[in-house]
């Protein structure tokens, strides 16, 4: 997981990885518990760890909907790493550093009589990455 922030946010100048604990006077701009209940269980959680409840801002159904409150200035939210990939005018990501940061698993379902050469390579690829993860 890495933190959104609008670009003119004071924290946007920061080169390094921040700290969770830095983000406690932040506006968090939150999933739905409803919609993206691993992702609110996650910074809840994590933010209770590093020491302070999170300022709950303003709720989004759907990830492009959050970054566009981020770049709107409404506040800041806690993102998959993947997402830090996308070029979005108005947000710089920041990885998170420190003993407390934000994790969701990621779950994979497949049939175990599923014999088709794309769902083998799939899951072999999946379970590659999982280990190449492990080991950092």
């Amino acid at each position: 997981m890495v933190i959104a922030l609008p670009a003119g946010h004071r924290l946007a100048r920061v080169t390094k990885a921040i700290a969770l604990r830095d983000l406690e006077r932040e506006s968090f701009i939150i999933f739905a518990r409803q919609t993206g209940p691993a992702f609110f269980e996650a910074t809840n959680a994590a933010c209770r760890q590093a020491g302070f409840s999170p300022t709950l801002g303003q709720e989004a159904p759907r990830i492009t909907s959050a970054l566009n409150l981020v770049a709107a200035g409404f506040g800041i939210c806690v993102v998959p790493f993947s997402v830090s990939r996308m070029d979005m005018e108005g947000i710089v990501f920041r990885q998170l550093t420190g003993p407390v940061r934000p994790t969701a698993p990621i779950n994979i379902v497949s049939r175990r009589s599923d014999s088709a050469a794309v769902v083998r390579n799939f899951l072999m690829r999946v379970q590659k990455a999982k280990a190449a993860t492990n080991q950092k």
